[in-house]
C-alpha cells in the first residue's frame, strides 16, 4: 500500500466503523508526528509529539481534519470504546507534501 499523502491545510473526512452488537461507542482521535524514537522488542519509546491542528471525532463515525502545515509524516489516531469495556484502536500513516 502507498502511503497517503497530504497538501499542507487539505481538508480530510473519513468515515466507516460498526460494532457487532450496536453499543453505544465513544471515539477520540489525535494525530502525532512519525516517531523517531524507535526502539526493539520491548524497549522504551518516546510519546511523539501531538499536532495541534482542526480534528473532528463523532460517535456517527465521521472523522474530520485538516492536514498540518508543517511538512513530514504523521499519524492519525482512533481510539473506539463501547459502554461495556471493549475497545479498538488504529493508527493510519500519512505524509503532508
Amino acid at each position: 500500500a502507498r502511503l497517503q499523502e497530504l497538501y499542507p491545510g487539505e481538508k480530510i473526512a473519513l468515515v466507516k466503523y460498526s460494532d457487532p452488537d450496536d453499543d453505544n461507542v465513544m471515539i477520540d482521535c489525535e494525530i502525532m508526528k512519525e516517531a523517531t524514537d524507535l526502539g526493539e522488542g520491548g524497549d522504551h519509546e518516546s510519546r511523539p509529539e501531538t499536532v495541534d491542528t482542526p480534528l473532528e471525532c463523532d460517535a456517527n463515525g465521521k472523522i474530520k481534519f485538516i492536514a498540518p502545515t508543517e511538512k513530514g509524516p504523521y499519524r492519525l489516531f482512533i481510539y473506539i470504546r463501547d459502554n461495556h469495556k471493549h475497545a479498538a484502536t488504529v493508527n493510519i500513516p500519512f505524509k503532508v507534501e
